[in-house]
């Protein structure tokens, strides 16, 4: 995309909803004044981040880029719609049950079963909450 790659902040929690999400961006924004887009790794974390930009004054996204992960089109109704990138939870579904039956099918015993890696295409949706990277600073 022929943005330079830089160290960038990454935070990890727990519960990762709205009220986290709002909590982070803060704390991201408060240590680290060049950030220009937030990714968050859930819906209502996506939703916090909103909240602490909005409270800031700060304009998404000719302030700061926002990017969501599994969001639900419901977030094509916030103010800008939110970029996400969404996984098929059809797919997902009709896979994880599959693959439930077939364990109580031939149960394997007390021995953990090797676990599965799955791999599944998902897509950007893209409307109108990223933008360039910014050329003035936050205020």
């Amino acid at each position: 995309m022929g943005l330079p790659k830089r160290g960038c902040p990454v935070l990890h929690g727990s519960s990762y909803d709205a009220q986290w999400g709002e909590s982070a961006t803060n704390v991201v924004l408060d240590r680290h004044s060049g950030v220009t887009a937030i990714f968050t790794g859930g819906s209502r974390a996506a939703l916090g981040a909103l909240k602490a930009l909005r409270d800031r004054g700060l304009s998404v996204p000719s302030d700061m880029s926002l990017v969501g992960l599994l969001g639900p089109d419901w977030l094509d109704v916030t103010n800008p719609p939110l970029t996400r990138y969404v996984l098929p939870p059809a797919e997902m579904s009709t896979m994880t049950a599959r693959l439930l039956l077939e364990r109580l099918q031939h149960p394997r015993g007390a021995v953990p079963a090797e676990p599965n890696v799955m791999r599944f295409e998902g897509r950007l949706v893209v409307p109108d909450s990223t933008a360039p990277p910014r050329t003035h600073e936050l205020s």
